[in-house]
């Protein structure tokens, strides 16, 4: 069994990387804090025009069609890079409704999603249309219709808002045979633990770059055993949530009767991984990283956002302990890695 990315799709999430490294540094995404709350509208079409926005779209509707795993593989660099625009949003959980309820809803459009794991969407002002949970059944909604409010967020990137429907008849209820509510519940934990993924990999990198230019004793810090220990530690459980985040997007993809605690085990991990990343980054940074100067806390601050969003940490380790009471004896090496129905 071959664990690999296939070529495509490393090269796809290369590209897009390159993208990101060249056009959203942290000097843009703190003038885009002082600016204003509104997203790039420029990037955004740059990036829908390489193809990245659709590329889970149905051929049908003039997207690509790509499957979950490539979908979070590019979440991943799109958490590295630290990007304000809501593409991870829209490419998790916008596009996937967007196949099933194409006639319904504009795909041209940023699309934004309200679910209790995530009440306050993201840059709702940019969306011309709302999806969101009444009673766990699935509405849409244009903008217009709603009255909001803008909320403060912690990460100065996210644009949240509160919002409340002047009338219910104004939404369309979305019918579908498939449970929608679990759906999008999967998709944001695995879309946040994506991100979280790759913002635990920018702190480390931002670390080791940092304890190797800082020098103690004529010594770069970055010799010492103590600090080399400590990102160590970091190091090991990125690579636990690697295996997690990519177990649970292929559950999710090959229609697993385990894909919700696949989804709720990769959250869990996500979430301790960027807690150690963040405390030890800091540590390694000492004093310094505390300060605002620091591009440090640009990635530390969207990890405190992603991992109160889309499952908490008793959140999933709930749906963790409730999956796993209902089928003891299937515990073990056994079934860790089946991803058929039995």
């Amino acid at each position: 069994m071959n664990f690999n990315f296939s070529d495509d799709q490393a090269l796809f999430s290369e590209s897009l990387q390159k993208y990101l490294s060249d056009n959203v540094t942290t000097k843009s995404i703190r003038e885009f804090w002082t600016d204003n709350s509104h997203f790039l509208s420029s990037r955004w079409k740059e990036l829908e025009e390489l193809g990245f926005i659709t590329a889970n779209i149905d051929e049908s509707n003039g997207g690509m069609s790509l499957d979950l795993i490539t979908i979070a593989l590019l979440v991943e660099k799109i958490g590295y890079s630290g990007m304000p625009e809501p593409i991870a949003e829209q490419l998790f959980l916008a596009n996937p409704l967007i196949n099933e309820f194409s006639s319904q809803i504009n795909h041209n459009e940023y699309l934004a999603v309200a679910h209790d794991l995530a009440p306050h969407p993201n840059f709702l002002e940019d969306s011309k249309q709302l999806i969101f949970f009444q009673d766990q059944n699935p509405y849409l909604i244009d903008i217009e219709k709603l009255k909001i409010r803008s909320l403060e967020s912690n990460d100065p990137s996210r644009s949240i808002y509160d919002f409340e429907a002047n009338n219910l008849d104004d939404a369309t209820k979305l019918e579908s045979k498939k449970n929608l509510y679990e759906q999008v519940q999967n998709y944001g934990m695995v879309m946040s633990s994506a991100l979280l993924l790759g913002l635990s990999k920018r702190i480390i990198d931002s670390a080791k770059l940092y304890t190797c230019d800082r020098e103690q004793f004529g010594k770069p810090i970055g010799s010492f055993q103590a600090v080399k220990h400590m990102l160590a530690d970091v190091a090991i459980e990125i690579e636990f949530t690697n295996a997690l985040v990519y177990r649970a997007a292929s559950s999710i993809q090959k229609n697993c009767s385990n894909a919700t605690m696949h989804a709720a085990q990769a959250k869990f991990q996500s979430i301790k991984a960027c807690e150690i990343a963040s405390k030890n980054g800091l540590q390694a940074h000492g004093a310094m990283g505390y300060t605002w100067e620091m591009d440090l806390h640009i990635f530390i601050r969207k990890g405190w956002s992603y991992k109160g969003i889309w499952g908490s940490r008793p959140f999933v380790e709930n749906l963790v302990f409730n999956n796993l009471k209902k089928d003891l004896p299937k515990l073990g090496a056994t079934y860790t890695f089946m991803d058929n129905n039995d």
